[in-house]
């Protein structure tokens, strides 16, 4: 599952100002978590604060975050089926901070998963991505990140709040359509092209929060939880079951 729960600390938010707040909000996302029951969660727009309440209120989870730096995209596992072997957090572009924007500095968590029944490993990466501009900061940090994600021996997953549509330079360039420009204003060709999960069972879709898995991997059902409650959040999860 990708759910970004809008950003929430201290009362101050991001996002639709009509929403309740987060203290009533948080147990809208319980219900939804516990009713579908994702094996592997990532989370955008998860304030330290709200990453404490998702951990209480879904104690069958272990949450991935690095508490030495400000990342708000988190990622949740059952801990009855995974053990993490490896995580992280890096910087996917190196655009100056614009103070009162979401224009910026971006980061990207992952963690490496072993399946303790089998010994299987695979990797989850999670992003939200800038939302203004001209998108060149959202191209930069695709660039950066499937360099990352080129090092990667085992099946890799990607979600997140890509903040563009499937049509975008970006998407194009994750799907293995498209070069782009790294940040040495360099065309690079996306060595890890992915299908988007929800395009392969519904493609009139046209979102801009992804589940993306590398080619080899199969896409066995996917869904865009609309009908969901639409007081738990400004976005709707998006959901998939996948088979390595």
């Amino acid at each position: 599952m990708t759910y970004n729960v809008m950003w929430e600390e201290n009362g101050v938010r991001a996002g639709n100002k009509s929403l309740p707040v987060w203290r009533e909000r948080r147990y809208l996302v319980r219900d939804i978590i516990k009713k579908y029951a994702p094996d592997i969660i990532g989370f955008q727009e998860a304030s330290p604060e709200q990453q404490v309440g998702l951990s209480a209120d879904n104690p069958e989870y272990d949450i991935v975050y690095d508490q030495t730096v400000n990342n708000t995209s988190p990622i949740m596992y059952k801990t009855s089926r995974f053990v993490v072997e490896d995580s992280g957090t890096f910087v996917l572009n190196s655009v100056p901070e614009q103070s009162g924007t979401n224009i910026g500095l971006r980061k990207a968590t992952f963690g490496k998963f072993k399946e303790t029944a089998t010994g299987r490993m695979f990797v989850v990466y999670n992003i939200h991505l800038d939302h203004r501009g001209n998108g060149s900061t959202r191209q930069i940090s695709a660039v950066r990140l499937a360099e990352k994600m080129a090092t990667e021996s085992e099946p890799v997953l990607l979600t997140g709040d890509f903040n563009c549509r499937e049509n975008s330079p970006t998407m194009q360039f994750f799907y293995g359509h498209k070069k782009l420009n790294n940040d040495q204003s360099v065309f690079y060709d996306n060595p890890v092209p992915f299908l988007d999960a929800l395009k392969v069972i519904s493609p009139n879709f046209n979102l801009i929060d992804h589940v993306l898995v590398k080619k080899k991997i199969k896409v066995v059902s996917a869904t865009y939880l609309k009908a969901e409650n639409r007081q738990a959040s400004d976005h709707f999860p998006v959901l998939a079951a996948v088979a390595f």
